[in-house]
């Protein structure tokens, strides 16, 4: 059945749904983290939807854009800071942005984006509105990669770009991923 999901506001058919109240979720938005902990802040955040009741606009403290309080976000009342989901769990949100890691003779740096900044991804040539990019160099190569899904398909000609790949995959995302479902 096609619906609306109430959690994201977008169409779609791989869904949870009641006929009798029009209450849908997509499967992903579903599953999402009552609660998480992330680096931005040093509190859990926690996932709310509906909170425009007090009033006010909500900005998210990662991109910088307006936050639309139908659609679910995460929050943190102690600090008063708001995030978008997709911020919060994009593919590469769990890197620090500037922070730079070296393993071999690679540079690892995630890069916010933004407007200004949507750089073209080296394996599927497009320019995503992001939350986050990784960009890898060496001396050889300067490249953006938008998504854990292009990272893993990134081929630049040479085993030990594998090996950084690999690095990237268990050193931040499985190590965030076990540390929060401990």
């Amino acid at each position: 059945t096609y619906i609306k999901c109430a959690s994201c506001n977008e169409g779609g058919c791989r869904s949870f749904s009641c006929d009798d109240c029009s209450f849908g979720l997509h499967e992903r938005c579903a599953v999402l983290p009552k609660t998480i902990q992330h680096w931005y802040d040093e509190h859990l955040i926690f996932l709310c939807y509906n909170k425009n009741k007090r009033g006010g606009e909500y900005w998210c403290d990662i991109c910088e854009e307006q936050i639309d309080t139908m659609i679910w976000f995460y929050t943190c009342d102690s600090c008063c800071v708001t995030f978008h989901t997709e911020c919060v769990l994009g593919d590469f949100s769990r890197f620090m942005p500037g922070r730079i890691v070296t393993h071999r003779n690679w540079r690892i740096k995630a890069m916010q984006t933004s407007p200004g900044f949507l750089p073209r991804c080296y394996i599927c040539h497009t320019q995503r509105a992001v939350p986050f990019v990784l960009n890898l160099c060496n001396p050889q190569n300067n490249v953006f990669i938008c998504s854990l899904e292009c990272l893993v398909r990134t081929r630049l000609g040479r085993t030990s770009f594998r090996e950084v790949v690999y690095f990237i995959l268990y050193r931040f995302v499985l190590n965030s991923y076990l540390r929060n479902n401990e």
